[in-house]
């Protein structure tokens, strides 16, 4: 049961995902909530560089 009544943690989550240098996410479900939710951790995500986590187009 504690995994039904702990803090969701998605942003860390897409963030570390980012950092280890994924760059393809897969949603699988009857909608797009998610994704959109990851899309705007990326676009907001920094390093403490100030370097942008999303993976930007070549």
């Amino acid at each position: 049961m504690r995994h039904v009544r702990a803090t969701v943690r998605f942003a860390d989550g897409v963030r570390a995902l980012a950092e280890a240098g994924a760059d393809a996410y897969l949603e699988i479900g009857p909608d797009g909530v998610l994704t959109g939710l990851a899309a705007r951790v990326l676009d907001d995500a920094t390093d403490a560089d100030g370097a942008t986590l999303a993976r930007q187009p070549p």
